[in-house]
């Protein structure tokens, strides 16, 4: 009596979930959307998008320390900090020492083969946007990009 219960009920729930396949694929239709209500859904939702400006470092010239070369060796970098909202920006400015430090500390502790390097380029973004957010106390940078970076 079990037995035939369960199978009842397991070609039940099988009908029902291809009824409802069924129902989706070939049944129903989406309402047409205009090209005035879409355009207008679009910039609803673009006007709630808010990105912050970023907090710019123009040319920054750091000597990199080479021990495998007796040449000397420099990064020359523009930098674009993206906060997580434009409150931080005044967080930014008056920490911009702070924030030159973080990157010649960074930088120093890394070789220029290193740098020059895609992957150590993603490393020492991920370093320099983890050492300015410990040193300020809070997670105030969301995103680093570069304009320039030039290893010499």
């Amino acid at each position: 009596m079990l037995e035939k219960a369960s199978i009842g009920l397991s070609i039940f729930a099988t009908l029902l979930a291809l009824s409802v396949f069924v129902y989706t694929e070939y049944i129903f239709e989406k309402p047409p959307i205009s090209a005035e209500e879409g355009l207008k859904e679009l910039k609803e939702e673009a006007s709630k998008i808010s990105v912050p400006a970023s907090f710019d470092i123009e040319n920054i010239v750091i000597n990199l320390r080479s021990e495998k070369s007796k040449r000397l060796r420099f990064l020359n970098l523009s930098v674009h900090l993206i906060p997580f909202s434009d409150k931080h920006r005044d967080t930014l400015e008056l920490n911009n020492a702070l924030i030159h430090d973080s990157i010649i500390d960074v930088s120093g502790h890394m070789e220029p083969d290193e740098i020059n390097s895609i992957t150590g380029k993603i490393l020492f973004e991920s370093r320099l946007k983890k050492q300015i957010n410990e040193r300020m106390k809070a997670d105030i940078i969301r995103d680093i990009l570069f304009s320039k970076f030039v290893v010499q």
